[in-house]
């Protein structure tokens, strides 16, 4: 199985890009603050 990676990003105030979740084909990690 090839290492895919998804991450959803948002932008900060400083138009910084800031990463809320990052998935595998097995798991999804939830970054909360």
């Amino acid at each position: 199985m090839p290492d895919l990676k998804v991450r959803l990003v948002q932008k900060d105030d400083n138009n910084k890009d800031k990463i809320v979740a990052e998935a595998t084909y097995d798991k999804v990690n939830i970054f909360q603050e």
